[in-house]
């Protein structure tokens, strides 16, 4: 969970990069872009569920992650002419396709917490929930501040490899 949080943060707090020097856009298609993401998310939701329900939350959460992974990994592709698809297109189309891992990361982690704590609780007779999502909690703050930390100094360093690149023209 430390890494898709990382790794799902990086790419949203990069998207105005990503939209403006990547696809060629605007500032408010970035803008659009995020807004494309949380749409799909939002319908993703309900498949989410689905597919948490039918498979188990933990199976459901691993192809979460390899289908982030797997985006990701697209994302590189992003600026590179390929056929009829213009970078913006395919990178509207990228954001796009983030939604269903967004939908997951917002909402199986807890559950899956929730399933643990009721595990633990059968094994030991405890109840030690706010232990479980304290660490949770923590976890997911220090990959936000990990991913602000990480962003910074790759769009430092992408504006710098930018720049010389404008001087060298």
């Amino acid at each position: 969970q430390f890494f898709f949080w990382i790794a799902l943060n990086t790419a949203l707090l990069g998207a105005p990069y990503s939209v403006t020097v990547l696809m060629g856009g605007g500032e408010r298609d970035a803008a659009l872009a995020l807004a494309v993401t949380m749409s799909s998310a939002l319908v993703s939701f309900p498949v989410v569920a689905r597919v948490a329900a039918r498979w188990g939350l933990r199976r459901a959460f691993r192809l979460a992650m390899g289908w982030m992974a797997v985006v990701l990994a697209l994302w590189g592709t992003m600026a590179v002419p390929m056929g009829p698809f213009t970078p913006y297109l395919r990178g509207m189309l990228l954001f796009a396709l983030c939604g269903p891992a967004v939908a997951a990361l917002l909402t199986l982690p807890n559950a899956l917490v929730a399933e643990i704590t009721d595990t633990d609780f059968a094994r030991t007779g405890m109840r030690r929930e706010a232990i479980y999502f304290g660490v949770q909690g923590l976890v997911v703050k220090s990959a936000l501040a990990f991913s602000a930390l990480l962003s910074t100094q790759l769009l430092q360093h992408l504006a710098l490899v930018q720049g010389r690149r404008q001087v060298q023209l």
